[in-house]
């Protein structure tokens, strides 16, 4: 009976440590590969002249290797290199994205002719 009064504070402060909410690990500021991750967030559309331009939404953006890949429509993806300070810049024909990383926060706007998206998002999980 003495193992059972033992055992079940030791299988209850299991249970509960399995509840908690584990938060992504700290990143090392001198890690060459510190903005890789997942970024987690939404899309708002803030100007539209044109039916043809992507709606808001909520979803997750990953960076792999310092570079966000992000197709905006299905003829304009973006394969950005983030700058060592977290800016983000890059064009595709007369599309441009640019955008900055600040501590978990990512912020990036994309303008075009006839639409502005702007997004928001929230590091959530380093993939190294």
């Amino acid at each position: 009976m003495r193992h059972v009064r033992l055992f079940a504070p030791i299988l209850l402060a299991g249970l509960t440590g399995c509840n908690a909410l584990i938060s992504p690990p700290p990143r090392a500021a001198n890690d060459p590969l510190f903005y890789d991750g997942s970024y987690k967030g939404e899309a708002r559309l803030v100007r539209s002249n044109s039916p043809l331009c992507p709606q808001g939404q909520q979803g997750v953006l990953m960076i792999g290797d310092n570079t966000l890949t992000y197709s905006y429509t299905p003829n304009t993806v973006f394969i950005v290199p983030i700058a060592p300070n977290g800016r983000l810049h890059a064009q595709e024909g007369s599309v441009v994205l640019d955008g900055q990383i600040a501590g978990d926060h990512m912020d990036f706007v994309i303008r075009s002719p006839g639409c502005e998206t702007q997004y928001a998002t929230n590091f959530v999980l380093n993939h190294s």
